[in-house]
């Protein structure tokens, strides 16, 4: 990334930020995105009103590594099995692969179509229409408690800031 592109994308996700966020790391309370749970590797869930869960890439690490462009999004297919807290699937930019990790343990049931067409949508919206799957979870009561709430979360994210070697971090900008 060139260096006029970095101040950019400084700039855009602090504004951003600030609007959304109002000094939190993540705006989920914010946007009125309550009930969403989160693991440690960055991948939220959701459980919809039929007990299924929707899961999708939290935004943290896409700041974090100022992500603005993913090239492809590679899921398992429908109906394959998933194990809480392992990869069913990566999420491709110019210069990572993420691993999208089950939050809970079943089959796949669902996967975002809009997606395929343009992975670009989970870096603008990853908590509404940028949701990647939903499973069907075989033991959501006994592994939802293995999720961290908002609150956890964001401090979970904190953490990773200030003991992150980058100095020159988004996330670690006075602008928060």
């Amino acid at each position: 990334m060139r260096d006029w592109e970095t101040v950019n994308v400084r700039a855009r996700f602090s504004q951003q930020r600030r609007q959304e966020c109002q000094g939190s790391l993540c705006g989920l309370e914010e946007k009125g995105r309550k009930g969403i749970l989160c693991t440690r590797e960055h991948t939220w869930a959701k459980v919809t009103s039929q007990g299924h869960v929707k899961v999708g890439l939290c935004d943290f690490p896409l700041v974090c590594k100022r992500i603005s462009k993913i090239t492809h999004v590679l899921i398992e297919s429908i109906g394959e099995k998933v194990r809480q807290m392992e990869p069913f699937g990566v999420v491709e930019t110019w210069n990572f692969i993420l691993d999208i990790y089950a939050p809970v343990s079943g089959r796949l049931r669902k996967l975002n179509g809009g997606i395929g067409d343009d992975p670009h949508i989970i870096v603008e919206d990853p908590y509404g229409s940028g949701w990647i799957a939903e499973i069907d979870p075989i033991n959501l009561e006994d592994e939802i408690k293995n999720l961290l709430d908002f609150m956890k979360y964001e401090e979970h994210c904190k953490e990773l800031c200030f003991s992150c070697p980058k100095k020159n971090c988004t996330l670690s900008s006075p602008s928060f």
